[in-house]
């Protein structure tokens, strides 16, 4: 009930001013806040934070990126498909780029390789996936 409020209150205030990224804002201003109710909530019941530290990684990533794509894009070129696929690139590049200068955790590993592995599977005339085909361990 809580998340309906909150988004009807934000679309009422921000699509007529702003359009279609008015709605986009509201949506997740409308999700942001309510996730964070839930886990104040949850930690004002139960006392447990549900998150890791390493969960800002992340976002740290994500902000910086958007920040120096938004920063190049403001002076340096804007406009255009092409433009804004190259800067699309660029951001996803900035973010692996500090994903990996702060480390991955051993869970992130561990998550990339079993990805990996899935990818390995799935690539047609691969060996390994002829043995899964034919229900054998590639190992």
């Amino acid at each position: 009930i809580m998340l309906f409020a909150v988004s009807i209150a934000s679309d009422w205030t921000l699509i007529p001013r702003y359009g279609l990224p008015g709605a986009a804002v509201a949506g997740a201003a409308s999700v942001i806040l309510v996730n964070l109710l839930r886990v104040t909530e949850v930690w004002w019941k139960l006392k447990i934070q549900p998150f890791k530290w390493s969960f800002l990684k992340p976002v740290l990533a994500g902000l910086l990126a958007f920040a120096i794509v938004t920063t190049l894009r403001q002076f340096v070129f804007s406009g255009g498909l092409a433009v804004d696929l190259a800067y699309a690139l660029l951001m996803g590049l900035i973010y692996i780029g500090v994903i990996y200068v702060l480390k991955l955790d051993s869970e992130d590993v561990y998550v990339l390789k079993a990805v990996a592995q899935k990818i390995r599977l799935a690539r047609p005339g691969s060996t390994a996936a002829n043995h899964h085909m034919a229900g054998k361990d590639p190992a």
